[in-house]
């Protein structure tokens, strides 16, 4: 266990200098391998091995599909149709900054992506709706974690395809833990826009109507994928083909508004994307190889049996452990490292997968907003034009909210668990 944490150690060394988390982690396996005496000659084929997944096709599916819908003007049609829809709650454009990223990120499923569309265009409202800018920059980083917790999501194919757990499930389980997200969110807005005295919206019954109306077919998307899946119509992945020609043929035909430019700049970042994911997922495997011959599984579920450890606190120290690396890595450096560790041990303490699924990319999702390195406060900073200080100076209230939810979500399974268990048993 000593030699792994010096290589663990090296490892979080080469990231905070900012090597590439393929190079570092292919590094720091090659070199555990050699000075631990073990086989290298079969690092090719456990390279090439995690990407003979069938679900892994998703991934730039999924990428393509949301490149395609917000070139061809979605993301302003759902927020005219949020504006219409919940503007009129007190908290006015703040309920719309939550409600429209969990629809539009509902349908790219990258939290990352969608909160630069959204800080661009809803914070300068929240602004002049009487939101200060702090507030405004912290919301939006948070709301778009929602992302993620609605299918389709890019972390949950990930995560299906190296630790090997149903997609349908996963995508299912996270389904009402994103809409509890929500409602929290909501809720805290409603008070503290109560407080603050922040003017709410007028109902216009005819505008909602009209504003249904022009982004139904983008609001639609994200439902039609759940359906499909839970009717066993299609499996993930090949709801992931029928989002894409469904893109296709909406974002051209009907709005009308996708070019052949657009067509190009999609696959061009798409294939760009996919091209991260897919050799960080690769090189993965030879961490899961060296993790498994030094036997890191083994010795921790000793330790866990040693100290007698049930199902929820594990979940907790878990929770607290990511959501400390999510202040200085990456969440996909922490999913590829960790997920090989405490998947097994996970499994072998009883702990349902979906669920633990669910805990785990709960908490690196924390991570987006943690500083110092909260990505997606950076984002919303670059966009907005706000200064990354006064964000994070604001980020506290939406942080305790997530832990909030992260717990009821540990000690209540069956939040994430009740969609699986109904549809996909």
């Amino acid at each position: 266990m000593t030699f792994f944490f010096l290589v663990l150690i090296l490892w979080i060394v080469l990231l905070i200098y900012r090597i590439p988390i393929f190079i570092s982690l292919g590094l720091v396996s090659f070199i555990g391998l050699i000075f631990s005496g073990m086989p290298i000659n079969s690092i090719a084929q456990k390279i090439i091995n995690p990407l003979y997944s069938y679900s892994l096709l998703a991934v730039p599916l999924f990428i393509v599909s949301a490149e395609i819908m917000n070139r061809g003007g979605i993301t302003e049609k759902i927020v005219n149709f949020s504006r219409e829809s919940v503007g009129f709650i007190t908290g006015g454009f703040a309920q719309v900054n939550i409600f429209a990223n969990l629809i539009i990120t509902g349908i790219s499923g990258s939290a990352l992506a969608e909160a630069a569309g959204i800080a661009k265009t809803l914070i300068p409202a929240m602004i002049k709706n009487g939101f200060n800018k702090a507030f405004s920059g912290s919301l939006t980083a948070t709301a778009s974690i929602l992302g993620p917790l609605i299918p389709p999501s890019i972390p949950l194919v990930i995560l299906s395809s190296i630790a090997s757990i149903s997609l349908g499930k996963l995508l299912l389980a996270a389904f009402l833990p994103g809409f509890f997200l929500a409602l929290v969110l909501s809720v805290y807005v409603y008070f503290y826009s109560k407080q603050k005295k922040i003017k709410k919206l007028g109902l216009r019954p005819k505008k909602v109507l009209l504003s249904l109306k022009d982004g139904i077919l983008a609001i639609v998307a994200p439902i039609i994928v759940i359906i499909g899946i839970v009717t066993g119509k299609f499996n993930a992945t090949e709801a992931a083909v029928f989002l894409f020609l469904y893109c296709i043929l909406v974002s051209k035909f009907v709005y009308k508004k996708l070019t052949l430019e657009d067509f190009k700049i999609a696959f061009l970042e798409t294939s760009i994307m996919t091209s991260k994911i897919l050799i960080i997922v690769a090189i993965s495997g030879v961490f899961s190889y060296f993790v498994t011959l030094l036997g890191v599984v083994k010795n921790i579920i000793n330790y866990i049996q040693y100290y007698s450890l049930g199902g929820s606190s594990f979940l907790i120290i878990v929770s607290i452990f990511v959501i400390f690396l999510g202040c200085f890595l990456d969440g996909l450096a922490i999913m590829f490292l960790l997920a090989p560790i405490l998947i097994p041990i996970a499994n072998t303490m009883g702990i349902d997968l979906v669920h633990f699924g669910i805990i785990f990319t709960v908490a690196i999702l924390i991570g987006n907003i943690t500083p110092p390195f909260g990505p997606a406060v950076f984002i919303v900073s670059d966009v907005a034009k706000i200064q990354v200080e006064l964000i994070f100076s604001k980020i506290l209230p939406f942080f305790i909210l997530l832990l909030f939810v992260q717990t009821n979500l540990i000690f209540f399974p069956n939040v994430s668990l009740f969609l699986p268990k109904l549809f996909l048993p």
